[in-house]
């Protein structure tokens, strides 16, 4: 059947040149723990991707508005049919297998007024996926979040070859603005990424601060959900219903 691949929301953005690099290897923890996200709608068989972050074995954190549509996308779209996450997705390979989502968690307050602040959410999903990796989500201090380098890796709509062939891209830098509850900065991203978890190596612990959630509109920065303590508290319990 045919498939129509649709953007999220305001597209994600490439700042001045595009410094994302490829993961050949998607093997390699912690590129194993990025998964790809499929969304099957129930009108004129749309599909559409984001990306997440394995939290635990079988819970992944990613973005609200992955699953939660405009009331436009809503008319265009239809209801939520069913989810497919596969981890370290690598072109048509699923080198750890594909799972479906058995329950998703998101704010009420996203689904009231669609803010970066609150564009975040915990998917459980139906295989144990130990094998892949995950990582810590930790509400970092603002000191945390300027002195480190944060990758976010993905799978940009752009770099797959066909609906059947996503690969993995990641690319790295500094946190630019921090504000209560989003940050921004200059890493370049695209449409598929919405989710991916924003990450630095803690002397070999990998944590993530943020949810990569979009881009501004004028091409200068792009934006993430920052994790607070009441957001780590959320995403934690949420995973904890999974075990």
């Amino acid at each position: 059947m045919p498939s129509v691949l649709q953007e999220e929301i305001t597209p994600q953005v490439i700042i001045g040149a595009d410094n994302r690099i490829r993961v050949f290897d998607t093997t390699t923890y912690p590129y194993s723990s990025v998964v790809q996200l499929i969304m099957h709608w129930e009108n004129n068989f749309i599909r559409t991707v984001c990306s997440g972050k394995l939290i635990d074995a079988n819970s992944v954190a990613t973005s609200a508005h992955c699953f939660i549509p405009s009331p436009t996308e809503s008319v265009t779209r239809g209801n939520l049919q069913w989810v497919e996450i596969i981890p370290a997705r690598n072109g048509s390979s699923a080198p750890f297998g594909i799972a479906y989502a058995i329950t998703i968690y998101a704010l009420q307050e996203y689904i009231d007024n669609s803010s970066s602040a609150y564009d975040f959410a915990v998917v459980n999903v139906n295989l144990d996926f130990s094998d892949a990796g995950s990582m810590l989500v930790s509400d970092l201090t603002g000191a945390e979040l300027l002195v480190n380098n944060f990758t976010i890796s993905g799978y940009p709509v752009d770099k797959a070859l066909d609906l059947g062939n996503y690969y993995q891209w990641y690319h790295s830098g500094p946190i630019t603005e921090i504000l209560d509850w989003t940050f921004r900065y200059q890493i370049d991203t695209y449409g598929g990424q919405s989710g991916s978890a924003v990450y630095y190596n803690n002397f070999g612990v990998f944590t993530i601060g943020g949810i990569h959630s979009a881009g501004s509109q004028e091409g200068q920065y792009n934006v993430a959900h920052r994790i607070t303590q009441a957001s780590r508290n959320y995403i934690r319990l949420a995973a904890s219903m999974n075990n």
